[in-house]
């Protein structure tokens, strides 16, 4: 007896195996039992008439076969994709899944609490939100869109920019109180500096003035050090010392006056001398989806023409969506 071909599912558990190397992974990610994602390989192997991994007590690998046929496997879901979603786009009301990726902080504070309004303007629609630090890997994660802070993508990427992103040196009026106010960068050497951690290393803190083209960056004595922006806020929130972080996460604290930006003589502050911006991006089609338009807009909308964590007197200009 032949065996069957094989269907999108297997396909599925097939890309999934070869991306992580695991059988128990994957059925992990799709809450089936190991023996079952075994067999849907082992069937598949047998259509295809050669091995596509080889099985080690550490690890499961491509063989060569493997690595050409996940070309195809990927191709064929990427058309099932769009074929559904060139069918699921004739109806009016956006419906099914939409899978986006959001910065961890970013999306707790300015995409989760926006979701509901979203769901009840759209009933049919579902989201699937991924919240990591790490780069948007739209082909890894299925990805529909992705909000990200950053520089502006590459040529393969749309962009849909919301705001500049400013950044704020900001201390506790109750810290100010103790220890004064900074005059200038190089002062932040006797201040405490409260400094986040991340996977490329400490944060740097610049500074340039009016009169300077080039960005300073003093040595900083890091009072608390972490991996986690929320403990360093409440922390500066509690007097412990300094921050610079972005306008996005500061904004309410500041408008409340429990925060005080600080300027050391600067007219510009940040943590990376190039410009970023926040904005969401997603794969360059000849037609967007009608699920990716309606997400697209209907933040556009909550997050306003001029972003609403924007501060006075910030510089809103962001150019265009690419």
């Amino acid at each position: 007896m032949e065996p069957q071909n094989p269907d999108l599912r297997t396909l599925t558990f097939f890309l999934d195996v070869y991306r992580w190397h695991s059988f128990s992974a994957t059925a992990r990610q799709h809450n089936l039992s190991v023996p079952v994602i075994t067999r849907c390989i082992s069937q598949l192997e047998a259509v295809l008439r050669t091995p596509l991994f080889y099985r080690t007590t550490r690890a499961v690998l491509p063989t060569e076969a493997g690595h050409r046929f996940a070309e195809y496997a990927e191709a064929m879901l990427q058309h099932w994709r769009e074929a559904q979603q060139a069918l699921a786009d004739l109806h009016e009301t956006p419906s099914g899944t939409i899978r986006i990726h959001a910065p961890l902080v970013f999306g707790q504070r300015h995409i989760a609490p926006w979701l509901s309004g979203l769901l009840r303007r759209y009933p049919q629609l579902n989201v699937d939100l991924l919240q990591r630090d790490e780069q948007a890997d739209f082909q890894a994660d299925r990805l529909d869109l992705a909000f990200c802070i950053g520089s502006r993508p590459d040529s393969a990427l749309k962009m849909r920019t919301f705001a500049r992103e400013h950044h704020y040196l900001a201390a506790a009026p109750s810290y100010l109180a103790a220890h004064g106010k900074p005059q200038t960068p190089d002062e932040l050497g006797a201040h405490r500096c409260l400094l986040y951690r991340g996977k490329n290393g400490l944060d740097r803190w610049f500074f340039r003035t009016d009169s300077a083209r080039d960005w300073a960056s003093p040595p900083l004595r890091g009072k608390i050090v972490a991996d986690n922006v929320e403990i360093l806020l409440r922390a500066a929130l509690d007097g412990a010392g300094l921050v610079l972080f972005p306008d996005w996460l500061l904004g309410e604290y500041i408008r409340r006056g429990e925060l005080t930006p600080l300027s050391c003589g600067s007219r510009q502050v940040a943590t990376d001398p190039h410009e970023h911006y926040v904005g969401a991006v997603y794969p360059r089609t000849r037609q967007p989806s009608r699920n990716l338009c309606a997400v697209l807009d209907y933040f556009s909308e909550v997050f306003g023409e001029r972003a609403y964590w924007l501060l006075d007197g910030e510089d809103d200009s962001h150019g265009h969506s690419q």
